[in-house]
């Protein structure tokens, strides 16, 4: 009995570890990240499939929302001008001193398998990106 107990809070341990190292990666990375120029904006996060593993070398991009004088808003992806990037090895990815505003995020090569980021009702989730900052959305989860 003894060293099944010593056994779950060695593993309890180890487990509160990695937690920990995590999150420091993600605050150091965030930290080495250089401010925008003034009145720019930059967005950073991390790209995970549902199972939790990291997404590299994958498209990301930033499409702007534009909004009617009633509010409705439409997106189209304009892979001539909208910003991407791609995601690192730890499924990160950065844009830097882009215009703020709102946008949603388009995951993929948009002519063969892309998605675009949902809210947990399924709506595409709408980011407001605020000037002068980086703008972290955290780490976002798709089933791609």
């Amino acid at each position: 009995m003894k060293n099944h107990l010593l056994l779950i809070v060695s593993t309890l341990f180890i487990l509160s570890l990695c937690v920990v190292s995590c999150q420091n990666q993600d605050q150091y990375i965030l930290d080495s990240i250089p401010s925008p120029e003034e009145g720019r904006a930059n967005i950073s996060g991390r790209l995970q499939l549902i199972n939790q593993t990291n997404i590299k070398g994958i498209s990301v991009w930033v499409t702007p929302i534009y909004r009617s004088v009633s509010g409705e808003g439409v997106y189209a992806l304009d892979t001539s001008s909208n910003p991407y990037t791609l995601t690192d090895e730890d499924g990160y990815f950065l844009f830097e001193d882009i215009e703020p505003g709102e946008y949603i995020l388009f995951i993929g090569d948009p002519m063969t398998k892309f998605a675009i980021v949902t809210d947990d009702n399924g709506e595409v989730r709408v980011w407001d990106i605020l000037p002068n900052e980086t703008n972290d959305l955290g780490v976002i989860s798709i089933d791609f």
